[in-house]
């Protein structure tokens, strides 16, 4: 197989796991590195209890991402990933609630931000994804971090929403902006639902780099599946919430085999069909269960 055969395996195969046009966006890009922001703190259903196996969906297109940058200059340097855990938005959300949550509430969240950055980082390493992973609390010390905070507060278009989409508005503002200063960073991966069933009031991510578009010129965008939250209906990738639904979250311990999403949903077809491709460095013939460099430890979580 030669580099182009390759190369063209790959861009249709990012085709089917993303509704970006990767090939396109990596040809104009001004800066060569991609960032993606893990949440930890949903509005309507509190801290997330464990990192679904739904991030590989944003995991995954990455990986192809910069294999074909790869392929396509031999000689340089492949984009790095940058990962940023909104811990602080989290803490900011607990803030607000009564002195008799905050104390169990902030164990936990110290427990989850310890989960996340040891599982993301397992995951870049067994996906072979050059990558670093930094919580946004520490990046909020630095005086350019500020520096944009104030900048970005004083765009006209925040006074137009409403009090409690403001500071999160904001907050995605800033720290895409920030990524893309101070790390290089031309492409940053969100997830999306599907294209076709999206409402305007919807606050997915697109919604948000609608506002980053004007706020940070000089990013491209591409978009993820969405993950499944256990009904049937579409989700977050990186967080999982109590609810009648199952979702497979990521476990470190040893001895732990995984166990595949038990779903006919296309998407996860995809997502192994990709995954083995990659794990036999481009041979397609493989077939057969969940390739073995994936073989992590999730389960299913009983007590969502």
């Amino acid at each position: 197989m030669t580099s182009l055969d390759k190369k063209l395996i790959l861009m249709d195969m990012l085709h089917s796991v993303s509704y970006g046009m990767g090939d396109e966006v990596l040809e104009r890009l001004e800066k060569p590195n991609i960032f993606m922001g893990v949440g930890l703190w949903s509005n309507k259903h509190g801290l997330s209890i464990g990192l679904p196996m739904d991030i590989l969906h944003m995991l995954i297109p990455i990986r192809i991402l910069q294999e074909v940058a790869i392929l396509k200059h031999p000689e340089g340097v492949a984009p790095k990933l940058y990962v940023l855990i909104a811990d602080s938005m989290a803490f900011c959300e607990i803030e607000k609630k009564e002195m008799s949550e905050k104390v169990d509430l902030f164990r936990k969240l110290e427990e989850i931000k310890s989960l996340y950055m040891r599982a993301i980082k397992f995951l870049l390493r067994a996906l072979k994804i050059d990558g670093e992973v930094y919580f946004l609390s520490k990046l909020e010390t630095s005086s350019r971090f500020e520096e944009i905070s104030k900048e970005v507060s004083e765009l006209p278009f925040l006074s137009e929403l409403s009090p409690e989409n403001v500071s999160y508005v904001k907050g995605q503002l800033v720290s895409s902006r920030f990524m893309h200063e101070e790390f290089d960073v031309g492409i940053k991966i969100g997830w999306s639902k599907i294209p076709e069933k999206r409402s305007p009031h919807d606050w997915d991510e697109p919604r948000f780099d609608a506002f980053s578009k004007i706020a940070c010129r000089g990013l491209s965008y591409i978009y993820t599946k969405a993950g499944l939250n256990g009904l049937g209906g579409e989700a977050p990738p990186y967080t999982a919430f109590g609810s009648k639904g199952k979702r497979c979250v990521l476990q470190l311990e040893e001895g732990i085999q995984l166990e595949f999403p038990k779903t006919k949903d296309e998407r996860w077809e995809k997502i192994k069909h990709v995954c083995r491709f990659l794990e036999m460095g481009g041979c397609k013939e493989k077939e057969g269960d969940f390739p073995a460099f994936l073989a992590v430890a999730w389960k299913s979580a009983l007590s969502l």
